[in-house]
């Protein structure tokens, strides 16, 4: 049976999401960033930017300590315990629980790293949370052997490729009848044998958006390919998501319309990319 989906075209299908943002900066919702290694952060950076250029009301980051020195003090972040490695650590645990009750929502997983202890930590944080969670590509790898924490929890929401994809459905054991290369109907057929297992919702980017939630599938154009800018599509679906919480396929279809109206000129820099976001939401306000 064919796959059901809508496409958004250049018009949002639901305006009224942009028109209703928050004005107040105190009701934009707060919004807490997990990950980054003692080598890069810059995911979580670009995340942290991004999603204040789209409404975000309070950004912070829990970054491994190792990160201090380099990042320096300032207000970007929490510092928390890391492994001899770099990347956060068991140790983090309890205070990260603690940080986590004071957000809206926690993104998992920007510039982590496959250690061990990480894994643990990472694994444990989302079984205890009782915050929603956004789940990036990288902590798909992470918890490769615990997959229904991502596929069975109902506050979570996937942000990856379709490489992200078919990782997640290989951790569940699922043979994929459709190839990869298969076009749009073979990425829809794919997603929605994920689906048919899943709880939780879904943004699956690279030359398209792609939206799964509440049993709906919307497909957007993009005017410029996101593969390799997880965190431009991670901030804005992170955003839109935790700010309509009751219309997560609403929410997210216009998150993807927004990143949809971004040029290869508006993906030059994390400033550019904030630059014109606003600019789409000027279009929508009254």
């Amino acid at each position: 049976m064919p796959v059901s989906f809508t496409n958004q075209t250049d018009q949002p299908l639901f305006p009224e999401i942009l028109w209703s943002r928050p004005t107040l900066k105190s009701r934009g919702g707060r919004l807490l960033i997990v990950g980054g290694h003692k080598h890069e952060f810059s995911q979580v950076q670009a995340i942290y930017q991004v999603a204040e250029a789209a409404g975000a009301g309070y950004v912070q980051a829990a970054l491994p300590d190792t990160l201090k020195p380099l990042i320096g003090g300032g207000e970007f972040g929490h510092f928390l315990p890391a492994t001899a490695s770099g990347s956060l650590g068991r140790a983090a645990l309890g205070e990260l629980e603690h940080l986590a009750k004071d957000y809206d929502a926690v993104i998992i997983g920007a510039n982590l790293t496959n250690n061990s202890e990480t894994g643990i930590l990472i694994e444990s944080l989302i079984k205890k949370t009782e915050q929603p969670v956004v789940i990036t590509e990288e902590t798909i790898g992470t918890l490769k052997f615990y997959p229904d924490l991502i596929t069975g929890n109902p506050k979570a929401l996937v942000t990856a490729t379709m490489n992200g994809l078919f990782a997640l459905a290989n951790n569940h054991h699922m043979p994929l009848a459709i190839k990869p290369n298969s076009g749009m109907i073979g990425k829809l057929e794919i997603l929605q044998q994920l689906i048919d297992i899943s709880r939780c919702s879904y943004v699956i980017f690279d030359q398209e958006m792609i939206v799964a939630s509440e049993g709906e599938i919307s497909v957007t154009p993009l005017k410029t390919s996101l593969s390799g800018r997880q965190g431009i599509v991670t901030a804005l679906s992170s955003i839109f998501w935790l700010q309509h919480r009751d219309k997560p396929f609403t929410a997210l279809t216009t998150a993807a319309y927004v990143a949809g109206q971004l040029t290869e000129a508006d993906l030059a820099t994390v400033s550019a990319t904030s630059q014109a976001i606003r600019r789409v939401f000027n279009k929508f306000e009254d």
